[in-house]
C-alpha cells in the first residue's frame, strides 16, 4: 500500500511547474555569469532608488523577457508533444513497453 502513496507524491510533484522554472532559471544563469551580470545590471539600473519594481517596469526590461523566454524554450514546464501510443508491443532502453501503452515524450 505504502508504493500508492509514493506514487501520488511522485506524480503530485511534477504538477508545479513554478518551482521547477524558477530552479532551471537560476540554474541556467549560474552556468552563464555573463547573462547573469547582464540582467542584473538591467534590473538595477531599472530598480534604482525604488524598494519595489512594479509591472510598469518590467515593461521596460527587455533582456529580462528574452532571458525568460529562452529559459522556457529549454526547459519547458509541461511536454512538447502530445501523448503518443505504442501500436507494438517494443523495448526501449530496455524498458518493455506494452501496445496500447500511452508514452510522453520529453
Amino acid at each position: 500500500m505504502w508504493h500508492v502513496f509514493y506514487l501520488v507524491d511522485m506524480f503530485g510533484a511534477g504538477t508545479d511547474t513554478t518551482l521547477a522554472v524558477l530552479d532551471w532559471a537560476m540554474t541556467e544563469l549560474l552556468r552563464h555569469p555573463n547573462v547573469m551580470q547582464k540582467l542584473q545590471v538591467e534590473v538595477r539600473s531599472m530598480a534604482r532608488d525604488k524598494t519595489h519594481i512594479n509591472e510598469e517596469d518590467l515593461s521596460g526590461m527587455s533582456y529580462l523577457k528574452a532571458v525568460i523566454k529562452e529559459i522556457l524554450r529549454l526547459h519547458p514546464p509541461s511536454p512538447i508533444m502530445i501523448p503518443r501510443e505504442s501500436m507494438q508491443d517494443t523495448k526501449v532502453m530496455g524498458y518493455d513497453i506494452a501496445i496500447g501503452t500511452q508514452v510522453l515524450v520529453m
